[in-house]
């Protein structure tokens, strides 16, 4: 399991790891383990390491996508053994806010075999305002895990671009965002939906 820690609507952040043998709390080897620091970010940085997401590839590497606000998402290569990062990683950029302000963080990225492509997924704009919340869904496209990304239009995520999916009048609700893709189905089907908060 990836966590954040940080103080709220600064950069002085941490994402770190536990991990368990199981989740089944009734099983004898049930227990969290402390496996340390992944990465961390301070006001000498240009991102902030919140929302960490765990996608893997199509050649079975892992890659965990990051950031908010400030210059924007970033990517890091993980070492599958470990869960840490891999050897030399550092962060690539994957998607930023060209307008002034601009709000930009829940990245989530998945390999969809069927297209052999990526998408990233990343949620706009004021998450927590109530009825006045403007947060809304975002989506890019690309060959490789650590992109580039483009939208519909072929503007790259690391300019600014990104291809509304979703917001925030989702049928009647504030602020859909905090986006997540579940893939499931049983006997080897597999269902794919998007699950937002709203």
């Amino acid at each position: 399991m990836y966590y954040a820690v940080s103080t709220f609507g600064s950069q002085t952040s941490v994402i770190g790891l536990a991990s368990s043998p199981t989740l089944d709390s009734s099983n004898a080897s049930y227990a969290w383990r402390d496996d340390g620091l992944v990465t961390a970010s301070n006001a000498t940085l240009d991102y902030n390491a919140i929302d960490p997401s765990l996608m893997v590839d199509a050649d079975g590497k892992q890659w965990l996508t990051l950031g908010s606000f400030w210059s924007g998402l970033k990517i890091l290569a993980i070492n599958a053994t470990t869960g840490l990062p891999a050897a030399g990683a550092a962060p690539i950029a994957l998607a930023t806010r060209t307008d002034a302000g601009g709000a930009i963080e829940a990245s989530f990225a998945v390999y969809q075999p069927s297209s052999r492509a990526y998408f990233l997924f990343s949620s706009w704009d004021k998450c927590c305002d109530g009825n006045a919340s403007t947060y809304n869904v975002r989506v890019g496209r690309a060959s490789a895990p650590a992109g580039p990304y483009v939208d519909k239009a072929g503007v790259p995520l690391t300019a600014g671009g990104g291809t509304y999916l979703v917001g925030h009048r989702l049928n009647g609700w504030a602020a859909g965002g905090g986006q997540s893709i579940l893939r499931s189905g049983p006997g080897g089907a597999v269902n794919t939906h998007m699950i937002v908060h709203a």
